[in-house]
């Protein structure tokens, strides 16, 4: 796969380089796709935080992003788009996920943070989240969604399974 420079306002700077990750195919169509996660971006909010998803396709990655992921909460220094990753399949419909962290998000707690699932389909990943979840501790500054990654099957289910991680206020314990 020939990979082309991503470019653009909108997906370069210290802060978009953060969270960037390489995938399966969110639409199905045999062509790895990557998400970059800008969780500085001002999109209608201070720090509102932006993930923008890239499709590839025979030529190589596009310059502008085929999907814009908007912070659900619009809540400014939510920082939606710290991490980001392929959550696997989730559901099992055969198409690669999308897990978005928003460590700042005051969800339950001040910067109690929140993490957000997109399930891919056969036109790729769509702007509303599927599935929103909340710090399980509720704790202020727990940071819920500092990182996000795909676990495998870890329950041998059959279905992709993820992982969150909260580092927890300063001095406190983490948690994932």
């Amino acid at each position: 796969m020939r990979v082309s420079p991503v470019q653009g306002p909108r997906a370069v700077g210290p802060f978009a380089r953060r969270s960037t990750r390489s995938s399966t195919s969110f639409a199905g169509d045999g062509y790895s796709d990557v998400i970059v996660g800008a969780y500085t971006q001002d999109a209608g909010a201070t720090d509102e935080g932006n993930a923008f998803v890239y499709h590839g396709g025979a030529t190589g990655i596009p310059t502008t992003p085929t999907t814009t992921l908007d912070n659900p909460a619009n809540q400014a220094y939510g920082n939606f788009g710290n991490s980001v990753a392929s959550a696997g399949d989730v559901n099992g419909d055969g198409y690669a996920d999308v897990n978005v962290g928003a460590n700042g998000q005051d969800a339950g707690a001040l910067h109690g943070g929140n993490s957000y699932f997109y399930q891919g389909g056969s036109t790729g990943i769509p702007t509303t989240p599927t599935t929103t979840l909340d710090n399980p501790a509720n704790q202020a500054s727990g940071r819920f969604g500092w990182s996000v990654a795909s676990a495998g099957d870890v329950n041998g289910d059959g279905y992709a399974d993820v992982i969150v991680g909260a580092p927890g206020p300063p001095g406190g314990v983490g948690n994932a």
